[in-house]
Order: C-alpha cells, then structure tokens, then sequence
C-alpha cells in the first residue's frame, strides 16, 4: 500500500474542490486534490451543468442555431474546460491530482481507488452532488434522462420534450428547447416556475415560455411514466384531473442529493438528509474535516458559490482564518430572456414582518440607443433607510447588472449612491442610475429646494 502526507486532501475536483486545492497549493500548502473519474474533472459544472447548459441555451438564441451545432458546442466548450482545468492544476509545483473513487477510513486518512492511502492534516469534502430522482411508477425502466447527460446522450433533435422539474435547470433547458421549435412539457409540482426567486419574475418567465410554446403545468404530479416503443407515455395529475402526455425524451430535472464518501458517518461528522451540517467556517462536527458546494446542508447550490466557499474554507483550514460572513450570493438563470436575483425576495419580507419599498424602472429605460428587452426590468427592494435588500434584473446582461446590486446589497449600500456610480453609456447597467432616481423622488425635491434656496442668497 502507498502512503503519502499532505497537509490538505480534498476529495472531489468541481467548482468548490478545485477552487480549495489551488488556493491551498498557491499558498504553499502540500496538497492532493481527487477526483474519481478524469473525465469528470471540473465536476457536474463544467461536465454536464452551469457550462455547457448555458452554451446551449446561449447557442439556441443565436439566429439560425440548430439542435446539432448548440449541442456540439456545449460538448466543446465541456472538453475545453476541462484541459485548462488539467493544465492550471498541473502548473501548481505544490498540487497532486490523483483520479479514483475517495473514501475516510476509520484511523482518519482517506483511502484512494488501487490501493492509495493518503493522510492529511486536514479534509475538505467537495463530492458534489446527482441528479435526484422521484419515486414515480415505471419511472426507473423508462429510460429517462437527467440534466447531467441529456445533451450529452441525445444526438438527433427530439420532437417533444417532457422536463420533470421548475427551477433554473428545467426552466433553462425549456427555453432552450423551445426556442429550437422543439414542443416542450415542463411539469412542476409547485404552485410557480423557480418558486424561490420573486414571484413576479416567476410569472414573467412563465408568461414567455407558453408563449414560445412551451405547456407549462404547475401544481401537477408524474404518476406514472412507461416507454412502451419509441415514445415516452407519461400520466400528470393536476387537481385531480388526469392528462396523458407523449414525448420523444424525458428529462428529469427535479433537485439534486448530495454525493458523499464512504466513510464519511464514522468520522463525526453530522448528516443530515440533504447533506452535511457545518458551522460559519465550513467545519464539520469533525474539526479536521471541512465540506462545501453541494454536499453541505441547506447550501446555495451555485457553482460560484461552491468556489467561494471552497477558498474560505482552505483559508481557515490553513491559517485558522475565519471565514467571510456569507454574502448574499447573485444567481442568473439563462432563459430568455436571462433572470438575475440577489439577495431577499418580497416573499420574504412579509413572513418577516419587515418593511420595505420597491423599485421598478423598464430595461433600458435610461438607455434608449441599447438593443435591450423592451418588456424586461430591473427591481429593487429598499427598507426604510433605503438600503438595498433584495434585486431582481430580467433582460438582456442581467448577469451583468445583478453584480453592481449584489455588492451594494451585501455592504448596505443605500439606492441613492448608485447614481454616483460612472458607469458607461450606451450600456444596460446606465439603467441604474434611473432606478436611483425613480427610489427617492421627494428627496430629490428636498435637495432641489435648497439648490434654489443656495443660489437665491448668493
């Protein structure tokens, strides 16, 4: 048996994995970063999610794509990733990369497909996550697909599509699909499309899916699934009334469950069902053991957060650094038109009880020489000091946007200094200044009053 002594193993090389092990290695840290297979090297990430999903449905909205040529640049743009991912480890002097399935062992070190026993000062779980499937009769037998290898697997351009699921996933491969020509099903068991972001941006994004064609069927269940020939035949249940729906592909989009080593529940560490419980610092119950990204529980799914915990949690493993506080993490959803969310949502506030005042200005309202959305927006929620606490953007560059209002609502920025921000024109963000404006007109005839009062007296 081999045995090797690193001062930080982390187990899983996705977002968040990847991003602790460089981070350690750059520092000087002696470190092995493993992931079980090297195709799956960047995780669900680069391999089958954020990347090549968003290259689809980008390629999809582009004049003239075709199923072929966007699922092929997705698949490119995953092999692309993947090699600058192999090259920048490799370039790390102090950074091991060993490929085999992880697993803690009872005396605390980690033990590595073929025999490998690694020991570490400290560990960082960064398994990730798998597509979570319900339990819905014939479902296992019908030969489904999930988000992870539908684009992947399917080589010739479907007919019809049923996607299992309402959130960002299922959401963006619907608009993708659709805007291929391709008659999409998407079946959502909640009462709304991406039930944890604004409401009205909800329904925006519902209202153009059915009209690019897409049947959207909220509240309703799959009761049954069966794939008798060469076509999926699919029983939904939506209060009570039965609709029978035909499909060439099923995609089940409905959630992810936490991927975690063997071993792990012997170690101390606390698992709960949807993944491990942490402190502020990314430290399990175990202190030599760390986990972030999608194994923790009640974790933001995001890949950009899964980084950002995955160098804090190295830094404090390290240097005994606390972490950050959490920030309010931005999230873009690449429909079309694209959605963009920060920070807490009206919904929220009413359960609190908290006050607040909303802001809406039409995208591009400031900027009329831009080929922005004409329908979408940009909303902010203020509380009575108006600071910013929560933002939504839908349009064109909303990713863009959200990142100035992410920032302003995780320092408590108040509205008002947007407008001081320079910011370039012809551009979408040049809308921000207008939304500042919209916030606080009395103020503005405040200061407008003594403007005149000022100059009066001189």
């Amino acid at each position: 048996m081999n045995r090797q002594r690193y001062d930080l193993a982390v187990i899983g090389a996705g977002a968040g994995g990847s991003a602790a092990a460089i981070y350690a290695a750059r520092a000087g840290a002696r470190t092995v970063l493993i992931e079980a297979d090297e195709q799956n090297l960047g995780g669900s990430s680069i391999n089958s999610g954020d990347l090549p999903s968003k290259v689809f449905a980008l390629y999809c909205q582009k004049p003239g794509s075709n199923w072929r040529a966007a699922a092929k640049q997705a698949r490119l743009s995953s092999a692309s990733a993947r090699q600058n991912l192999l090259r920048l480890c490799r370039d790390q002097p102090s950074l091991d990369l060993l490929f085999g399935r992880a697993s803690l062992d009872n005396r605390g070190g980690v033990m590595v497909e073929g025999g490998r026993r690694i020991e570490a000062s400290r560990i960082i779980v960064a398994s990730g996550s798998r597509p979570a499937v319900p339990s819905v009769v014939g479902l296992k037998q019908s030969g489904y697909d999930t988000v992870d290898n539908f684009l992947l697997r399917i080589r010739r351009k479907p007919r019809q599509v049923a996607i299992l699921g309402g959130g960002a996933s299922a959401a963006e491969l619907a608009s993708a699909l659709s805007s291929l020509g391709i008659k999409v099903y998407l079946i959502e068991h909640n009462s709304r499309l991406l039930k944890d972001i604004d409401e009205e941006a909800s329904d925006f994004l519902t209202g153009r899916l059915e009209a690019a064609g897409v049947q959207v069927i909220t509240s309703g269940s799959l009761v049954k699934a069966n794939k008798p020939g060469d076509k999926f035949q699919l029983l939904v249940q939506r209060y009570g009334k039965p609709y029978h729906l035909r499909a060439d592909a099923l995609v089940v989009a409905a959630g992810r469950r936490p991927r975690l080593p063997r071993g792990l529940k012997r170690s101390g560490a606390i698992i709960k069902p949807d993944g491990i419980e942490v402190d502020g610092n990314w430290q399990t119950a175990n202190a030599r053991i760390y986990a972030i990204g999608d194994t923790v529980s009640g974790g933001a799914r995001l890949s950009h957060s899964a980084a950002w915990a995955g160098s804090q949690a190295a830094r404090h493993a390290l240097f005994g650094l606390k972490a950050a506080a959490p920030i309010w993490q931005p999230q873009c959803i690449y429909t079309d038109p694209p959605i963009a969310v920060a920070g807490v949502t009206i919904q929220q506030l009413i359960k609190q009880g908290q006050e607040y005042k909303t802001t809406t200005v039409a995208y591009g309202a400031a900027d009329p020489v831009s080929c922005v959305s004409p329908d979408g927006y940009i909303k902010v929620v203020t509380d009575y000091k108006q600071r910013l606490l929560g933002a939504v953007c839908v349009g064109p560059a909303a990713g863009e946007i959200i990142g100035y209002l992410a920032v302003a609502i995780e320092r408590g920025i108040p509205i008002e200094q947007l407008a001081r921000l320079p910011l370039p024109y012809p551009s979408a963000s040049a809308s921000l200044h207008r939304l500042a404006a919209e916030a606080e007109p009395s103020r503005r005839e405040h200061f407008g009053k003594l403007a005149r009062l000022r100059l009066s007296l001189q």
